[in-house]
Parts: C-alpha cells; sequence; structure tokens
C-alpha cells in the first residue's frame, strides 16, 4: 500500500502538472495572439496618423512656399516703400529750399515796396510822355503784383506740398513697419506648425519602431508556447480527483490587494488585458502561506513569475505564488495550511515586491477573491 500510494502521488503530481502548464499556456497563447492583434491595430492606426501628418506637413509645405512668393513681392514692395521715402525726402528737401528761396524773394520785394509809396505807382503812370510809355510802365507795374502775387501762391502750395508729402512719408513708414510685422508673424507661424508636425510625426515613427519590435517578441513568443502546447497535447490528461478542501485563507498576513483580477491596462498598449490573479502588497521578505492543505507541484523559476510555487489541493485546484524572493519547499512535498511555503520578493516581470497569486481550477485561472 505504502509504494501504490506513493505512485498515485507521482501520477498525481505529473497529471496535474501537465494540466496547469497546458491550460496556462493556453491562455498565454490566448493573451498573447490578443497582444499581437492590438499591436497590429495600434500599427494600422499609427499608419493612418502617420499619412494625415504626412500630408498635413505636405500642405504646411506649400502654404510656406506660398508664403515664401507673397514674402517675396513683400519685399518688392517694401523696397518701394523705402524708394519713395527717399525720394519723398528728397522732395521734402527741394521743397525746403524752394521755399527758402521765395521766402528770401518775397523778404526782397517787401523791402523795395516798403520805399515806394502807392502814390508813386499813379505818378510813375501819369509822368508817362507817350501812350508807349503809359503801356510800358503800366505793364511793368502789372508784372511786378503778378509775379508778387504768384510768388505768394507758390509759396502756399509749397507749404501745402511739403506737409502732403510729409504725411505720405508717414503713411508708407507706417505701411513698411505693417509688412514687416505681417512677414515675421507669418513665418514664425508656419515654421513653428511645421516643426510641431515633424516632431509628432518622429515621436509616431519611433513608436512604430517599437511596436514592430514588440510585435517579433510576441510572436517569437506565441511560436514557443505553441510548440509547448503541441507537445502537451501528445502527453496525458490532468488530475480529476474530488477537493478535499473547503475555503481558502489568504496566502499572507494582513493583505491588502494592489492589483485586482480581471481586466486591466496594459502599461505599454495601453489597452485591457487579462490580470490572471490577485497581487498582494508586502515588503521583501514578508512570508508567504500556503492557502490550503495539498501536495507542492512546483517549486523552481518561471521566465514570467520568477520564483514561484504551485500546490495542489486536489478537485483540479491549484493555488499560484508568484515573485518569490525564496522558496522552502520542495516539490511532491505534503503542506498544511498556513504552512511558510515562501517569501515575498520581486523576481521575475515584477515591478516592486510583492505576491502575485492564483487559484487556478484545471488549469483555468479564475478570481481567487470568490475562495476566500
Amino acid at each position: 500500500m505504502g509504494m501504490k500510494k506513493k505512485i498515485f502521488i507521482v501520477i498525481l503530481v505529473i497529471y496535474v502538472t501537465i494540466s496547469f502548464v497546458y491550460a496556462d499556456n493556453k491562455t498565454k497563447l490566448e493573451n498573447i495572439r490578443g497582444d499581437i492583434k492590438q499591436i497590429q491595430e495600434k500599427q494600422q492606426e499609427n499608419i493612418g496618423k502617420i499619412k494625415d501628418i504626412s500630408q498635413t506637413i505636405l500642405n504646411l509645405d506649400n502654404k510656406i512656399s506660398e508664403i515664401q512668393n507673397r514674402v517675396s513681392l513683400t519685399q518688392q514692395k517694401l523696397d518701394e516703400n523705402k524708394k519713395k521715402i527717399n525720394q519723398n525726402e528728397q522732395k521734402i528737401k527741394k521743397k525746403q529750399e524752394e521755399i527758402k528761396k521765395l521766402t528770401d524773394a518775397l523778404k526782397s520785394r517787401v523791402r523795395v515796396m516798403s520805399k515806394i509809396k502807392p502814390i508813386d505807382y499813379i505818378q510813375i503812370i501819369v509822368s508817362s510822355k507817350t501812350v508807349k510809355d503809359f503801356f510800358s510802365n503800366y505793364s511793368t507795374i502789372k508784372k511786378i503784383l503778378e509775379q508778387d502775387r504768384n510768388n505768394l501762391q507758390k509759396l502756399e502750395q509749397a507749404k501745402k506740398d511739403l506737409i502732403e508729402i510729409s504725411n505720405e512719408l508717414k503713411i508708407a513708414r507706417e505701411e513698411l513697419e505693417k509688412l514687416k510685422k505681417e512677414y515675421e508673424t507669418q513665418n514664425t507661424s508656419l515654421i513653428s506648425a511645421k516643426k510641431e508636425q515633424e516632431k509628432n510625426l518622429a515621436a509616431i515613427q519611433k513608436d512604430m519602431a517599437a511596436l514592430q519590435k514588440l510585435e517579433d517578441i510576441k510572436n517569437q513568443e506565441a511560436n514557443d508556447i505553441a510548440n509547448s502546447i503541441l507537445a502537451l497535447q501528445q502527453a496525458n490528461g490532468g488530475y480529476q480527483g474530488p477537493y478535499s478542501g473547503g475555503k481558502l485563507s489568504y496566502p499572507v498576513n494582513n493583505p491588502y490587494v494592489t492589483s485586482p483580477y480581471g481586466y486591466r491596462l496594459h502599461p505599454i498598449l495601453k489597452t485591457g488585458r487579462v490580470h490572471t490573479g490577485v497581487d498582494f502588497g508586502g515588503s521583501m521578505g514578508t512570508p508567504i502561506y500556503s492557502a490550503q492543505d495539498g501536495i507542492v507541484i512546483k517549486a523552481g523559476t518561471h521566465s514570467t513569475y520568477g520564483n514561484v510555487v504551485m500546490i495542489d489541493h486536489g478537485g483540479g485546484i491549484v493555488t499560484l505564488y508568484a515573485h518569490c524572493s525564496s522558496i522552502n519547499v520542495s516539490v511532491g512535498q505534503v503542506v498544511k495550511r498556513g504552512s511558510m511555503i515562501a517569501t515575498i520578493g520581486t523576481t521575475g516581470r515584477s515591478t516592486g515586491p510583492h505576491l502575485h497569486f492564483e487559484v487556478r481550477v484545471n488549469g483555468q485561472h479564475t478570481n481567487p477573491m470568490n475562495y476566500f
């Protein structure tokens, strides 16, 4: 009987281990395939974004070319305005010289006229000896008066011209500054927009490269697991004996959940994926206890779980304790409910010290909180 019991335990361990590993690999394969699908969807989304951003950059390039043409025309106008300003400055200088000459001539005329009394004009006409002299003297006086009147009119017009030219000069300067500011604003805005789009494009292209690398890794993992499942499919089925225990006890003292069972946000893909167990917080070296009586079917390392312990409790129920810093049991060892089996750590794919605890039913993960 002793030998038969040992053989039965060995067979039980083998069956449960095969069943658990098969189901675990099947779940992993489903998750990885889901990851690959999400990666491909993200890649397609990024391809669409790249097309949109590339088109936006092309449109900005066209606008920049258009604004450069406008800038060229604007520069021509600026040059014309500068030329106009120079011309106006020359005109002002000439008008100032003209005003000075007219003013000097008028002052001279005023000085002469101030010495001649009005009666002298009449005397000049009356004293004419002949009709010819009369008309000659009259014509001379008339010309003098007309010249004075014309000089006064020219002086007034010169003053008006000076004011008008000064106003034109002011308008030209204001237009020059306005066009200059408009050019600088448009140029800065377009260059900034293009740089921002190029930055977005570079970020998406970097993301695409990371996604492609991740997809390659996931495809390799899927191939490895598929090969493992194929090998397991050639082995015997899992153990189907009755579950002998009751409710499970918590695997740690003062338990608090840091990450529950179920779907959660993937840290890379930013999409939901299944979390196959419950994470309990704890510091390095905190004791981990068996949740129920059972037999240790695995006590070793795993690429994802790190240092891991699996205990079969009968009836297809297996508990899993992952990321351990140390393991205190061995395969085939019978443990009691509350027995210390390991300590909390951060081995495997872990971001910090904690216990990842799973309850498997015939190899399928389920919510551990339903068993406490």
